[in-house]
């Protein structure tokens, strides 16, 4: 089962529908309730299904939101590359702060 037939899973729906529900079908970033809202996983673990994660291991975000978050993580992931084996651990260092893993 590819990536996109696994959302479409009542598993998924499930917990999608409990993480909205949980985040009272807000935009975790913005607040909005207005636009089309998505599930993000913080980050993926290999070998779990989408739906085997604990609830705080997901973000709420609306589609702009999501967008952006996505647009800049591409940046990111080009700025790590080029970045120092020292700066990558000073990286590293703040996500886990931010993220609290």
């Amino acid at each position: 089962m590819d990536y996109l037939e696994k959302l479409k899973d009542p598993r998924w729906q499930k917990k999608r529908l409990e993480i909205f529900n949980l985040y009272d079908f807000k935009c975790m970033a913005c607040g909005t309730t207005e636009k089309e809202l998505h599930i993000h996983h913080r980050k993926y673990k290999r070998g779990r299904e989408p739906w085997e994660y604990k609830n705080n291991e997901f973000f709420v975000l609306c589609i702009d939101c999501h967008d952006e978050l996505h647009r800049a993580l591409t940046w990111f992931g080009v700025v790590f590359v080029l970045a120092t084996p020292k700066q990558k651990e000073e990286i590293q260092l703040s996500c886990q702060k931010i993220l609290g893993s």
